[in-house]
This record gives C-alpha cells, sequence and structure tokens, in this order.
C-alpha cells in the first residue's frame, strides 16, 4: 500500500480538502475493503493553502498542489502525473468502498494495456454520465492528462464521460455500485465549505463555458434544452463542426450601471461563440468599451460599436447592428435586461435540432423581474413573475393579438431578417412585436420552455420605454391589430383569429396584473410578518424586564422599615 518497491495494479487517485479526518477514514476503508490491498496504491493530493490538510494527512503517501483555487482537477491531475499504476480512480472523500472492489474492477476491465474507461453506478443517475471517474493508464495516456488543466471541477466529468463514449472505451459495469455520499443524494449531509466551493455558481458558468468550447458537438448530442439528464447521442467524429456564430444587438440608452450588468449576463453565457454590437449615441459610446473590456479576461467577447443617429428610432438602431452582424443567428438585449447563463446554448439547441420542416427561430418563456433604483444608484428588486406560464407553441393566431415575445427571449436566423427587410423604422415602439409576427408569417419558431430571458422592469424610471411610454405602446398594438384586420378582410377566418387572438390578449393582461399586483401583495405581507416578529421579541423583552423589574419592586416592599432605612449605610 505504501511501499514503493513493486508497481501496483490499481492507483486511488484521492483529492481532498478541508476534510482530513474524512479523508483518512475514506482511505482506510478503501483499503481494508480490498481483496488485494498490496495491489493498490493510494495518493492524497492535497492544496498547499490546505493546512489542516496538509498538517494531518502528510504521513501518509501525497503530493501538493502549489496552483491557487486550481480545484479538485489539478489535484488529480498531480497525483496522476505521479501515480504507477495500471488502472486509475478519482477518489473522492463522499465515495464509499464495496467488498472486493478492486478484484471486480480489474475483471471487468480486463485486458489493462487498452485504453479503456469503466462505467460503474451510484445508486441514483440513470443517465450517461460516468459518476466515477475510472480508466486505464493507457487511456489517460492517449488523453494526455486524467482531466483538462483549463476545468476546476464542475463540467470535467462531462468531458471525461463524453470523449470516452466517443471513442468507444466505455466498457459498462453498471451492476458494480459505489455509494456516493453527496449531499445532493442525501440531505442529511451537510454542504460544508468545500462542496460550496466547489459547486459554485462561477465554477458552473466556468466550466459549462470551457465544455461546450471545447466539446461543440455536445450540443443536442450530450446537452439537451428540456432535458437535464445527459444523454449521449453518437456523431461522426470526422466530420468538422463549428457552432454559429451569434450577434448579440445591444441598444444602449446612457445607462451605464444597466449596461455592465447586461454585459456581464452576455459574457455569462455558456454558449461559446459570440460576437457583441453595441448600437449608441452621446456617452455610452465612450463606455461600452471600457465596459466590455473590464469583465472577466477569460473570455474574450468580440465587439463592435456603432454610433446611432440622434433622432434614429428603435427599429433603425436594430437594423444597422443587424447590418453588420457577422454572426449567422441574430439576437437582441437592450442593456436593462439580462439572460439566464445558458439562455443562448438552449436557444442554439433549438435551431441545431434535425426537424423537418426546420425551424428558423428558437424562442423560450421569459420572467418580469420588478426593481428600484435607490439614491445611491444600488439596484434592488422586489419581486419576479413569470409573464409566460404554460407557454410551448408560438402560433400565429395567438401571437397576431399578443406580443407573447420578449424582445431578447427568440433567436432569429439573420436571412430570416434579410428576407423581411429587417425591422421597421418608422415606429416608435412594438417593433419587435411587428417583426416577430412577420417572421411567423413566413417560418416557424421551436418554443423551449423554460425562462431564460429576463425583463427588468422599474416602474418608476423615466429612462425605460415599456413603463414611460405606456400610451405609445397601447397605440402601436392598435396600429399593428387594425393593420392585420385590414388585410385580413378579405380572409374572414384570419380575421376572426385575430379579433379572438386580440381578446385572449387582454384576458391575459389582466390576468396577469392580478399576478403582479398578488406577487407585490405578497412581499408586503413577508416584510409585515418580519416587522411583526421583531415586535414580538421586542415585547417579550420588555416583559422580561418588567417582571425583573416588579421582583425587584417586591423583594424591596418585603424588606423591613429599617433595612429600607439604611439600606446605602458601608460598615
Amino acid at each position: 500500500m505504501l511501499s514503493t518497491s513493486s508497481t501496483p495494479t490499481i492507483s486511488l487517485l484521492h483529492a481532498t480538502r478541508g476534510r482530513p479526518e474524512l479523508a483518512a477514514a475514506t482511505r482506510k476503508s478503501w483499503l481494508e475493503a480490498a481483496k488485494s490491498p498490496e495491489q493498490v496504491e493510494h495518493l492524497f493530493a492535497l492544496d498547499a493553502d490546505d493546512v489542516s490538510s496538509t498538517e494531518q494527512l502528510s504521513n501518509f503517501y501525497h503530493c501538493v498542489v502549489n496552483q491557487t483555487n486550481a480545484g479538485c482537477v489539478a489535484a488529480w491531475n498531480l497525483a496522476a502525473a505521479k501515480s504507477r499504476g495500471s488502472i486509475l480512480i478519482l477518489l473522492s472523500d463522499d465515495w464509499q468502498a464495496r467488498p472486493g472492489w478492486d478484484q471486480e474492477i480489474i475483471k471487468r476491465l480486463g485486458d489493462l494495456s487498452q485504453p479503456k474507461v469503466l462505467r460503474v453506478s451510484d445508486g441514483h443517475r440513470r443517465d450517461d454520465i460516468l459518476c466515477l471517474g475510472i480508466c486505464t493508464r493507457a487511456r489517460y495516456l492517449q488523453q494526455g492528462a486524467i482531466l483538462h488543466e483549463g476545468y476546476q471541477g464542475i463540467y470535467s466529468d462531462d468531458e471525461f464521460s463524453l470523449r470516452a463514449y466517443r471513442d468507444g472505451v466505455v466498457v459498462d459495469a453498471r451492476d458494480l455500485q459505489f455509494v456516493h455520499a453527496h449531499p445532493h443524494f442525501n440531505p442529511s449531509i451537510a454542504l460544508d465549505e468545500t462542496y460550496l466551493r466547489q459547486n459554485s455558481t462561477d465554477r458552473e458558468i466556468h466550466g459549462r463555458q470551457l465544455f461546450l468550447r471545447r466539446n461543440p458537438q455536445a450540443l443536442g448530442h450530450w446537452l439537451h434544452p428540456s432535458d437535464p439528464q445527459r444523454k449521449f447521442v453518437p456523431w461522426d467524429p470526422s466530420a468538422e463542426f463549428e457552432l454559429p456564430l451569434i450577434s448579440v444587438i445591444m441598444r444602449s440608452h446612457n445607462r451605464p450601471q444597466m449596461m455592465r450588468r447586461a454585459v456581464n449576463s452576455v459574457r455569462q453565457q455558456s454558449y461559446p461563440n459570440i460576437e457583441l454590437i453595441v448600437v449608441a449615441h452621446g456617452e455610452a459610446l465612450q463606455y461600452a468599451p471600457v465596459i466590455v473590456e473590464e469583465g472577466n479576461p477569460s473570455r474574450h467577447l468580440p465587439l463592435q460599436i456603432l454610433e446611432a443617429q440622434p433622432t434614429a428610432k428603435l427599429g433603425a438602431m436594430l437594423n444597422a447592428g443587424a447590418s453588420t452582424a457577422k454572426g449567422q443567428w441574430l439576437i437582441v438585449l437592450d442593456d436593462d435586461d439580462t439572460w439566464h447563463s445558458e439562455c443562448l446554448e438552449k436557444l442554439a439547441c433549438g435551431l441545431l435540432a434535425k426537424l423537418q420542416p426546420s425551424p428558423r427561430g428558437s424562442a423560450c418563456q421569459h420572467t418580469y423581474i420588478y426593481e428600484n433604483i435607490l439614491p445611491d444608484g444600488e439596484i434592488v428588486e422586489t419581486h419576479r413573475v413569470l409573464a409566460t406560464p404554460g407557454f410551448t407553441r408560438l402560433l400565429l393566431s395567438e401571437h397576431l393579438g399578443n406580443n407573447r415575445l420578449a424582445i431578447h427571449s427568440f433567436l432569429y436566423e439573420k436571412s430570416l431578417w434579410q428576407e423581411l427587410d429587417g425591422y421597421d423604422e418608422s415606429l416608435d415602439v412594438a417593433e419587435d412585436w411587428d417583426f416577430s409576427r412577420r417572421c411567423l408569417l413566413r417560418a416557424d419558431f421551436l418554443v423551449v420552455p423554460q425562462s431564460l430571458a429576463y425583463y427588468h422592469l422599474r416602474p418608476q424610471a423615466a429612462d425605460q420605454t415599456q413603463t414611460s411610454n405606456a400610451i405609445n405602446h397601447a397605440y402601436a398594438r392598435s396600429h399593428l391589430l387594425n393593420g392585420a384586420a385590414r388585410v385580413a378582410l378579405n380572409e374572414p377566418q384570419l380575421a376572426a383569429a385575430a379579433l379572438i387572438s386580440s381578446s385572449i390578449a387582454e384576458l391575459r393582461d389582466e390576468f396577469f396584473q392580478l399576478r403582479s399586483q398578488l406577487a407585490s401583495r405578497e412581499q408586503d405581507i413577508k416584510k409585515l410578518q418580519t416587522q411583526l416578529k421583531d415586535s414580538v421579541k421586542n415585547l417579550q423583552k420588555s416583559e422580561k424586564s418588567l417582571a425583573k423589574i416588579q421582583a425587584a419592586v417586591s423583594n424591596w416592599n418585603g424588606r423591613s422599615w429599617i433595612t429600607r432605612a439604611f439600606h446605602r449605610l458601608r460598615v
């Protein structure tokens, strides 16, 4: 187990952080459960800044990772480089061994000179991800590393699994079950600092971005838009594949604070192939490049900045951006809105889907986020409401009378924009609704039934067209509905559909307003409940203080008059 005089068959590469007692117990249990422990090499991989582990585990065979904030991947890679076994197992503190595990793994892998990856079970997952990394040294050498060094943890197992299936080296042994004592499967296990560190939002976003950048075929072949389960769908590995470029058009309205948030939302997208086109005038021409450059340097975001005419309407600004876009697909994100980090990825999956006839656009649900801006500039969310519950299909008959889409919730082919001669530059507002209606007259859109676009509303703000130009929006809606009705005069069925759609839209608007008011009242109730709890606590404290005073008075009154008279005298 500790001797270096003979070559072991199996190397347990044990990455650990912050749990020295558990790590030592895990090591002991795996070695004790082995049928032939003399064939097993155990190697701890420790972070240099993890003082407790380096102090308590230094007596065991170990190596130390000197990188800062490197994560478990750097630990496993270092341990793999120092290991000597023919079989490598990526071990962590929360995996439990089964009796005779070593001989079972050796038997299932067979010829250890060949590149192989063993697929075992944790008793929970039913998808294709390889939950416990087990491979031959031949596979390790074939890859050049146990895991790609760019990962910090999350999604390294996705790449390990996907490429094993792609290369045809997976050996199915799902009847071999190992217990994974993880909080995700066992709520009684606490989410300690190590779990929180490894599964942070930043690492999640970084990992998914890197995974799709290195494995673009994963869209539709491993990651699927409406299913979180990993399912491998084979493809021709010899065929070259590159994800189409998405051009994000952002109109800026002299709101640097808002734009900073919107640009960060673009930068966090898991979809790897994006360019940003900012169409602006005034101060935005100066602050836009600064905001884009000050972001995360690990992700380069190609940028175009276009100067719009001061008198240009909203549609003209979009057409300016679309005309210079290099992308095959277009989408708009105004400078005060945001996306879920997987929005563009899942919309792209819709356009990559092999459907007949092929959709030329992809849409998703959106959520209204209500917020206020405090005097110091801080943006505070008050509540949020799903704007499109039950939105699973986009029908022209429904969309005619009611805009079902937020402007940043639909991705479409640039060729469609070209065929339709772009956005209507004469409209003051609702240019996106007019455009999407014309799109539906020519093609179908696929809908991803998830809320991935966030429409930020500031009811008191004067810089938001949705709230400041309510009259203009109402007029634009009438204009578009009347235009559709005039065109459809000779087609009564279509005209009736438009009228029905409009009536349904009005009912939806009323229902949405009620839901929004209810959500606001719920927030008020929560605040009142908090205030009530605080008042009850203060009352209880006051009652205790009063009881003490009353007890003191009662005690004083119970004393004799002479004691009370001389209580200040000192002997």
